[in-house]
């Protein structure tokens, strides 16, 4: 009992492992077919801390516009997957609850940098003068729902947001944060509160020109900084590095427990079939075939799968499914996984216990029935 109990053991833990792994991998493989809500392919993120001066910056965007590949730069404080400015909004004179929105300060080009939808109004004011203390923002759909106004409503309202700020324009919702959070409030402004600290470029088809011209552009202006760039793309894949680990991880231990629970169904079978080695040469000479005496001993090992199956089944989509609710979007666990899981199992079961099997039932009866 105690042998067949870790042989159970053994390979429940093994169909958790395979479930688990499979999971992981149909989540991160949704995450990537995931419509983000804007384009972060062929964006480059050049940091531009060191520029000191706002002319700096005009200067950069400038040779960044006149090279061939570049469609849109903008200039901002922040991009989709990194932290900006977490602030509080407000329906009203009278909201006392309010709403936390993410505000970045950027250039009228972020939309068309990061493609988003522009759902009414227009982007911020292309030019915005030093003496204006008039701040325009565009909010992402889900502040204006918030705020009860309807798309057209909207535009040109005054959100209580640092002392008040004018909506110029609805863009879509987007992903700004990994698939793990819903998404929130969200408001690109020009305000000057805080520094814009990165230079965005969307470029057409990646070579290796694009990013030699883009540093001798950087260069030209700030000759003294490094060139530090990242691709927005990867820049978002990083957020799931944890699953992706957790894959890897994943697999080896599922090599290791398979291999081990192998190990003792091998030890279990050859054991049994010492134990039975008179009972199979008097079925071998009574006209037993080696099929029948094969399916005979395998039927048993079968036997002890399927009850790992019953016990592994039911642990395995309470952690897969208590790990996919750290996801606000995330895939359901279909029933093939778990089919799949087991077919996996039991094939792994019978080749290993065949081996001892066939060998057993090849064996010569009147050696095993000599003594007696």
């Amino acid at each position: 009992m105690v042998r067949k109990g870790l042989v159970i053991s053994q390979f429940a833990a093994s169909v958790i492992l395979i479930v688990g792994i499979l999971a992981v991998y149909q989540q991160i493989e949704f995450i990537k077919s995931q419509k983000l809500g804007f384009e972060p392919e062929n964006v480059v993120v050049i940091s531009a801390a060191a520029l000191n001066e706002e002319s700096q910056s005009t200067a950069l965007l400038q040779e960044f516009r006149a090279l061939p590949q570049v469609t849109a730069a903008a200039m901002a404080q922040g991009y989709p997957g990194i932290d900006v400015s977490t602030n509080s909004f407000f329906k009203d004179e009278n909201d006392e609850q309010g709403k936390d929105i993410q505000t970045n300060m950027a250039d009228a080009e972020i939309i068309d940098v990061l493609n988003l939808r522009l759902l009414a109004g227009t982007s911020l004011p292309k030019i915005k003068l030093k003496t204006d203390t008039v701040v325009e923002m565009v909010l992402n759909k889900k502040a204006v729902d918030y705020l009860g106004y309807t798309l057209e409503e909207a535009i040109n309202k005054q959100i209580h947001i640092n002392g008040g700020s004018t909506i110029v324009g609805v863009v879509d919702d987007f992903n700004f944060t990994s698939l793990h959070s819903p998404i929130g409030a969200y408001a690109f402004t020009n305000g000057r509160t805080e520094y814009k600290s990165y230079a965005l470029v969307r470029f057409t088809g990646f070579s290796k020109d694009i990013l030699g011209q883009l540093e001798v552009s950087f260069k030209d202006v700030a000759p003294e900084s490094a060139f530090d760039y990242s691709f927005l793309d990867q820049t978002i894949n990083r957020l799931y590095e944890r699953e992706q680990r957790t894959a890897r991880v994943g697999i080896l231990f599922c090599i290791l427990a398979i291999f081990v629970a192998c190990l003792g169904l091998f030890g279990l079978a050859a054991f049994m079939a010492e134990q039975r080695k008179k009972e199979i040469g008097v079925r071998k000479v009574l006209g037993a075939s080696v099929l029948n005496i094969t399916q005979m001993l395998s039927q048993d090992f079968v036997k002890l799968v399927l009850i790992a199956l019953l016990i592994a089944f039911p642990i395995a989509f309470w952690l897969t499914d208590n790990w996919l609710q750290g996801f606000a979007y995330h895939i359901e666990i279909g029933w093939s996984v778990f089919v799949f899981a087991g077919l996996v199992a039991l094939g792994i079961a019978l080749f290993t216990v065949s081996f001892q099997a066939i060998k057993a039932a090849l064996a010569n009866p009147v050696k095993s029935l000599r003594t007696e």
